[in-house]
């Protein structure tokens, strides 16, 4: 006797965060490029961001080719300008970004997803932002998406602090991963970047993580959903086997 047997299994898409490159420091004094790492791993089709924090504002920003700006956002404070752009990666992309002429420092980082969507790009919260003397550790809240299922999730957090800060810790957002605060070399550029990857359909609501610093801050805070490539969900695979008798 032959008996043919299928099991349908529900495996996870091969998504995921990838990595984030070395952050790049440009010191002020009339330089108007720089240059983020390239990620650990980076591959065509990979979603790139390019999260730029900028020690003065408003500052203007030309996105290497391809890059498309999600948000620049202007802090009052202090005076500190953050923004993200995005690309989907060809390979061997240039991450150069240009700025109007200004003097302020800025710190720049790259960050890839990897098996996102070809064909649909990463939708953003409206940017929130705080312009207020917030004393140390700061909660910072993300407007929030409607995500899909299977969808990554990004929250980027962006500080206008008003004395230099050596060190600065992040805490994640609840069920967020931390991939860490950075600082520039001035101490007045200061970001932390957490991510969810394979989220469940529906509201986010607002999101909620904090930071510590020097000094009181002002923030900016945003929330970015990449979609799952196929439409989201898990990949059911079918695996049949006989066993014979």
């Amino acid at each position: 006797m032959i008996i043919a047997a299928s099991l349908a299994i529900s495996c996870p898409a091969w998504a995921a965060f990838r990595a984030c490159g070395t952050a790049t420091t440009v010191v002020g004094g009339g330089a108007t490029t720089g240059t983020p790492g390239t990620p650990a791993g980076a591959a065509a089709n990979d979603i790139l961001l390019i999260i730029v924090s900028q020690d003065d504002e408003p500052v203007t920003y030309t996105w290497p080719s391809g890059f498309t700006q999600l948000y620049n956002s202007s802090l009052t404070l202090d005076g500190q300008a953050v923004a993200v752009a995005w690309k989907r990666a060809a390979g061997g992309d240039s991450l150069t970004v240009t700025r109007s002429a200004t003097p302020g420092e800025w710190l720049l980082q790259a960050c890839a997803w990897s098996g996102r969507d070809t064909g649909n790009p990463p939708i953003g919260s409206t940017a929130a932002t705080n312009n207020t003397a917030n004393a140390s550790p700061t909660t910072i809240t993300s407007n929030g998406v409607t995500a899909l299922s299977g969808d990554d999730l990004v929250w980027i957090a962006g500080l206008d602090v008003t004395a230099a800060s050596a060190t600065a810790a992040l805490t994640q957002p609840t069920g967020y991963t931390s991939q860490g605060a950075t600082i520039c070399s001035n101490s007045l550029c200061v970001f932390g970047i957490a991510t969810l990857d394979n989220t469940s359909a529906g509201a986010t609501g607002s999101i909620s993580g904090s930071m510590t610093h020097s000094g009181n801050s002002g923030w900016a805070a945003f929330l970015i959903r990449i979609p799952l490539s196929g439409g989201g969900g898990p990949v059911v695979r079918h695996r049949a086997w006989v066993i014979s008798q």
